[in-house]
């Protein structure tokens, strides 16, 4: 209910706001809102929603505001910011691993309605939050990733997933190699029904050597070199493998500088010299493995 006020406003402004993770699965899926913990609220502005809501918070909120005057960033997928006391993760991608934005304009189209509180706000399709929960969560945080296990397992235990959607969205991004080890995890450690023969499509949905590139940048590769070798160039090539070579090379400084940045805030952090828990860090904070 006390979200309700932060979406109303973005909303008021204009703002088409799909709730996600935490704050969205809680309602969808779990027994009640209250068991599925979540440490901010999630919200998908998508690319288009980008400018207006960077306008918000300069107006609004100009202490989150920073420096997003060079239009949206290609390199990110998300920012955090303080809005009206809570902590807001804003999205304009679904996925942090890729850069292309064309599958997150049919989010909305897929979106099904969220009660919060007493009002109907609306959410990214079930697919779609499978999806999201199995690749972020098989990814390298400094937090928790259990929770993307019981997530998911809700989730495909509503029955109401859309197996022959699903596959189509996987293969669309380009995450066949790493929802198929998702899905395997669940299927053989959490005894989750997984349909018959859907991990074996979609392990080959994509090249050998495309699945072992997107493999690199989660797990903890002994090839590492101080986490670039293959944690973030692996990141960084797969990400923007349909730019054109002078956007790639343009853009990459525009990466390396984001991961030190956020290197920087979580070494802060963690060394007691930042407040915890830290509501917004600078840019590229979400690269912190």
């Amino acid at each position: 209910a006390e979200y309700k006020r932060v979406l109303t406003n973005l909303a008021a402004e204009g703002i088409d706001v799909l709730v996600l993770k935490g704050v969205a699965l809680g309602s969808l899926v779990y027994p009640d809102v209250g068991t599925r913990p979540s440490s901010d609220l999630d919200v998908f502005v998508g690319p288009d929603g980008y400018d207006a809501t960077m306008n918000y918070l300069q107006t609004n909120h100009p202490q989150n505001y920073g420096d997003e005057s060079r239009g949206i960033p290609k390199v990110r997928h998300s920012r955090g910011a303080v809005i009206d006391g809570y902590a807001v993760d804003i999205h304009w991608r679904l996925l942090w691993d890729r850069y292309d934005d064309q599958p997150d304009r049919e989010l909305h189209a897929r979106s099904i309605e969220l009660p919060l509180g007493d009002t109907a706000l609306r959410t990214i399709g079930l697919e779609d939050h499978l999806l999201h929960a199995i690749v972020h969560g098989l990814r390298p945080n400094h937090l928790s990733s259990v929770r993307w296990v019981v997530d998911s397992a809700l989730l495909i235990g509503t029955g109401l997933i859309r197996w022959d959607l699903f596959r189509q969205i996987v293969c669309d991004r380009r995450v066949g190699g790493v929802v198929a080890r998702g899905l395997g995890l669940l299927r053989e450690n959490f005894d989750v029904e997984v349909p018959a023969g859907l991990i074996e499509q979609l392990s080959h949905a994509d090249t050998r050597m495309w699945n072992w590139a997107d493999n690199l940048p989660r797990v903890n590769h002994r090839l590492r070199v101080q986490n670039y070798l293959s944690q973030y160039v692996a990141a960084y090539i797969l990400g923007s493998w349909n730019w054109s070579v002078r956007d790639k090379a343009i853009r990459y400084r525009e990466f390396i500088t984001s991961i030190l940045e956020g290197g920087e805030a979580h070494r802060l952090e963690q060394s007691g010299f930042l407040p915890k828990p830290v509501l917004s860090l600078p840019a590229g904070s979400e690269w912190l493995g």
